[in-house]
């Protein structure tokens, strides 16, 4: 409390322009890697010219500046990951066992009126993009106050055979629009061979809670091919069921589409399945904040 409220009136305009480089940084207790630090006074406060983190796992590079005028902090942060194991990067970064490898990239451009190195869930605005494939979402107990908690197939109330060490993806596409602290998203998509899971809605990073509409599509007919070719002893019975897949499946995709309001705390999501026969399904507004709508 006593750091704290040194920083509500520190002015970052009073250091000097920083030259740091470290073959060791360590957040938490964790390895980040090779970090170098570029920083320029400017007229109310400070300007990253650079900062580089290089580890086994990621590149990170990002810019920004911390403003301190009339007595208010406002700082900006800028950042592009070219991350090459996403599982070890989230565990460093000191979210626990979410997420088993996966390679991708990211882009995040935050503001929030606070200190720097204050970066308060509550007052974040901004954007996040990313695209990670060939990983897997691990599986999380019931009270794991996380955001992926809420794909758990747990969650959403499925019972896939192949699921002991957690949910593979091929793909997890995906964008973040942060306001106030509230993160929105319209297209969040994984996919992977048991399933493709769609996601909007937002996701409260400072009342930690949630509040989407999230899609399931199982990929029933994955297993038809080898079934074909087991059953009838031959490989041409195989290419038939095959050819047979390929026609039927976008029918048989939609008619065993599963969809859920999750809402609540991260710690105790409420799953409610949704009738797609009546007018459950809520419109794509319900989702966004006012100032995104008409954009």
């Amino acid at each position: 409390v006593e750091g704290e409220s040194v920083l509500a009136t520190f002015d970052p305009g009073i250091l000097p322009p920083l030259r740091v480089e470290s073959q060791r940084l360590y957040y938490g207790g964790r390895g980040l890697g090779r970090m170098d630090l570029r920083t320029e006074k400017r007229l109310h406060g400070l300007s990253i010219e650079q900062l580089k983190l290089r580890s086994k796992f990621a590149k990170i590079d990002a810019t920004g500046a911390w403003n301190y005028i009339a007595g208010q902090h406002n700082s900006v942060l800028n950042a592009s990951l070219q991350v090459d194991d996403l599982g070890k990067l989230i565990r460093a970064l000191g979210f626990g066992k979410l997420i088993a490898k996966g390679h991708g990239e990211s882009n995040l451009n935050l503001r929030w009126s606070a200190p720097l190195v204050s970066m308060e869930p509550m007052l974040l605005n901004g954007s996040a993009d990313f695209r990670f494939r060939d990983g897997r979402l691990l599986e999380l107990d019931p009270g794991a106050g996380r955001i992926f908690s809420l794909l758990s197939p747990r969650r959403l109330l499925l019972d896939f055979r192949d699921l002991d060490k957690g949910l593979a993806f091929d793909k997890m596409v995906g964008r973040f629009d942060i306001r106030s602290g509230n993160a929105f998203t319209q297209n969040f998509k994984l996919e992977g061979p048991v399933a493709t899971i769609e996601a909007r809605g937002r996701i409260g990073l400072g009342a930690e809670d949630y509040d989407q509409e999230v899609t399931v599509v199982p990929h029933v007919t994955s297993s038809l091919p080898l079934l074909g070719a087991v059953v009838q002893g031959s490989l041409g019975a195989g290419a038939v069921v095959l050819l047979a897949e390929q026609i039927l499946k976008p029918a048989i995709d939609e008619a065993s589409t599963l969809r859920y309001n999750v809402t609540g705390r991260w710690d105790d999501p409420q799953v409610t399945p949704l009738d797609l026969s009546n007018d459950e399904v809520t419109g794509t507004d319900r989702y966004l904040p006012e100032v995104l709508r008409d954009e």
